[in-house]
């Protein structure tokens, strides 16, 4: 049985309003799936990456801004006090993620 819609299910990611796994409705909650990283399954590159793209996301408007750091910065907040290599997060992972922290202050 599926998940309902609007909730994440730790295998295949968040779930669309439509019920659909990382539906367009839902782009924030990928975001914080890829930085969460359960189990594992993202390369650190990838995660690093996401960071990149959300700290330069952070010119655009002011309360899309404010919306995608509400969302997001518990989960990298998480991210960057990482002190050594594990399953779900690198020393390169936490270093993208304080530097987003960093643009976001």
């Amino acid at each position: 049985m599926a998940p309902p819609s609007g909730t994440q299910d730790a295998a295949n990611g968040p779930q669309s309003e439509k019920g659909g796994t990382n539906g367009s409705s839902q782009p924030l909650d990928m975001l914080a799936f890829i930085i969460r990283n359960p189990g594992g399954k993202f390369q650190p590159e990838l995660i690093a990456n996401t960071c990149a793209l959300l700290a330069g996301v952070s010119s655009g408007p002011p309360t899309d801004v404010e919306k995608i750091k509400l969302r997001l910065r518990a989960p990298i907040e998480a991210l960057a006090t990482t002190k050594e290599d594990t399953p779900t997060s690198s020393k390169l992972t936490s270093s993208a993620a304080k530097k987003v922290l960093d643009v976001w202050k």
